[in-house]
């Protein structure tokens, strides 16, 4: 990383697909691309008391102990989270900025299917294609947010092959 005060504050925290916008204190924010092997995970009682994580990680297909820690945060009430990247794929920057909505870099991304899924639906919906279903469903400018894993998973419960064509 360039040189930053590591104690900065963090102001506010978005996220559009696989991308996380965390705005620091001042006009930096860290730019994180998750990419296929990137994620969060909580260290400790604190952290995990403040997410629904324990609810979700009989399902989740990651362990806590699992080695490829990257970053390690501790914040001010206690909490540490840890980012954890096994194959090193995700993407760290620093970029000045105040939110995703302001940036350049992601005028092309589709409606983000956590945060507005009845629009990202109806895009899908909308979209004449001819390309395979599972090509249709991880092309980020239609709807972001999914990748090889959840379209394989969609066309599964569709009962559609996921290389059949879309329309």
């Amino acid at each position: 990383f360039p040189s930053h005060d590591t104690q900065a504050g963090i102001t506010n925290i978005d996220r559009l697909g696989k991308n996380l916008w965390v705005q620091l204190e001042g006009s930096l924010a860290w730019h994180i691309h998750l990419n296929s092997t990137g994620w969060f995970m909580p260290q400790n009682d604190r952290a995990r008391s403040k997410t629904e994580v324990d609810e979700i990680h009989e399902n989740f297909i990651h362990r806590i102990d699992e080695p490829g820690i990257r970053v390690r945060f501790t914040l001010d009430d206690g909490q540490v989270w840890n980012y954890h990247d096994s194959r090193t794929w995700g993407k760290w920057r620093y970029r000045e900025g105040s939110s995703v909505e302001d940036q350049e870099y992601f005028a092309t991304y589709g409606p983000d299917w956590l945060k507005s899924p009845e629009e990202a639906k109806r895009k899908l919906i909308e979209v004449k294609s001819s390309r395979p279903l599972k090509d249709t469903l991880c092309d980020q400018k239609i709807a972001s947010g999914v990748g090889n894993y959840l379209a394989c998973k969609v066309a599964f419960e569709a009962r559609q092959h996921p290389h059949n064509r879309y329309n």
